[in-house]
């Protein structure tokens, strides 16, 4: 039934979704600075997100940031100020959350902010070696590993830290490393001999089990402690490289392969990101841009206005907060966006005057983990009664909230939405005037 996979146009009629919301369609570039090396971003929310990357001519560091959504970026923080042989390098970062943020440098530092990137504070782990693949899991708990087989870890936002040293056969080496949940932690082994495998800890490190891990792999993203994927480059010979994706749905015990051929440039994948279980991005060498809407079952190619053939054509890192806003960055220092129709919702037939909109809303948090509340703002130009409801991707009214009368100016509201099941909802708010759709994702 036709109810049954899109939202009902009736209901798409009576809404006006705020005039930002969808302004820009597709990808376009929001930041470039030449002489930027962009190697990770992360985004908290679908408003704040950071980028790290080498610039200049020395061994200096910077981070990009946005809190807008990508419309615009300011440095929140670089390193210069000591010789250029002696300037940090950030390796990783980790963002769960808009305030909270670490980044893994080198010489056994991390750097921690707590307001969104306005203030850093340094911190200097017992080590001098250089410290990568920093995760989080909420915004207290964190870890990170140095070469070859060492994993560190806080619970208090990096105040203090304790180490791990995980017992390995010396071709083996730590790649990545990943914080499931409070008590989960998963490694992935890269060995000299050519196998992978994966080191799962229940007990916070205390014991570990070791599994197969699909060699080929570069990247791992996970939506929570069972349901990841990776992405890499799998050799077919003559210099060549099939695109690689695996999935897992047992945290990382098993991996199924769904994608082992040739798209775009035969360079293979560097990244990959998902926004939920069915909306994902991979990205590569030569402007390849790949995205799945059904789980990574079917991946196609996808334009992006960066030229293959240019110097700056690389694609290292992607992250894609919610299923209408994705950022991308490149070698060269480019930073781009992605806005577009909430997946499994029609485009709207005929035109809605939006012009006279008079009301105008925003949600927070717009990714939700556990029992988090959601702080809804709406701004009314005239006093209205407004009726705020929470929809899922085919219409179904999940739960709404009793109308209220509201005058004219801002208003704040708290709504619980404890004991959702993971998946893509929707905010519907309504007057008389007019309305907004505000997506938010649940994992």
């Amino acid at each position: 039934m036709k109810y049954l996979l899109i939202l009902n146009k009736a209901i798409l009629l009576s809404l006006i979704i705020a005039p930002s919301a969808f302004a820009q369609s597709g990808w376009g570039v929001v930041d470039s600075i030449v002489g930027n090396r962009y190697w990770q971003i992360e985004c908290a929310d679908s408003l704040h997100c950071m980028a790290i990357a080498g610039y200049g001519f020395g061994y200096a560091s910077i981070v990009r940031a946005t809190t807008d959504g990508g419309t615009t970026w300011k440095t929140v923080h670089h390193d210069d100020d000591a010789p250029p042989l002696d300037a940090l390098n950030y390796n990783a970062i980790a963002y769960p959350t808009p305030a909270v943020g670490l980044i893994a440098c080198d010489s056994g530092v991390v750097l921690r902010t707590q307001d969104t990137g306005k203030t850093w504070k340094r911190f200097q782990l017992p080590t001098q070696e250089n410290l990568f693949s920093i995760a989080m899991n909420g915004e207290n708990n964190a870890v990170l590993m140095n070469f070859p087989s060492s994993i560190w870890r806080t619970n208090n936002q990096g105040d203090s830290w304790d180490s791990i040293n995980i017992s390995l056969n010396k071709e083996s080496a730590i790649e990545f490393v990943h914080h499931l949940s409070p008590s989960t932690i998963i490694t992935t082994l890269n060995s000299y001999l050519g196998d992978s495998a994966t080191l799962i800890s229940n007990d916070t490190g205390k014991t570990w089990q070791r599994y197969l891990y699909p060699t080929n792999s570069r990247s791992i993203v996970f939506l929570d402690s069972l349901t990841g994927w990776s992405c890499g480059s799998k050799p077919t010979g003559k210099g060549f490289y099939n695109n690689f994706v695996t999935h897992t749905t047992d945290g990382g015990k098993t991996w199924n392969v769904q994608l082992d051929s040739l798209i775009g440039e035969p360079f293979g994948l560097g990244d990959i990101a998902f926004a939920d279980r069915k909306n994902g991005l991979a990205v590569g060498t030569g402007a390849k841009m790949l995205r799945t809407t059904d789980g990574g079952a079917t991946w196609t190619f996808e334009a992006t206005g960066l030229t293959e053939k240019r110097v700056e054509s690389t694609f290292v890192g992607v992250a894609y907060p919610t299923p209408t806003r994705a950022f991308a960055i490149t070698t060269f220092g480019g930073i781009y966006r992605y806005m577009g129709q909430p997946s499994g919702v029609e485009e709207r037939e005929g035109e809605v005057d939006v012009s006279g909109h008079q009301l105008e809303a925003s949600v927070y948090p717009n990714i939700l983990h556990g029992d988090q509340e959601l702080e809804v703002g709406i701004e009314l130009v005239r006093g209205e009664i407004c009726v705020i409801s929470l929809v899922n991707v085919v219409g179904e009214v999940i739960r709404e909230w009793p109308a209220r009368m509201m005058e004219a100016g801002k208003h704040r509201q708290s709504l619980g939405v404890g004991g959702l099941a993971s998946g893509e909802y929707f905010l519907r708010i309504r007057s008389k005037s007019g309305g907004a759709l505000l997506p938010i994702v649940v994992r």
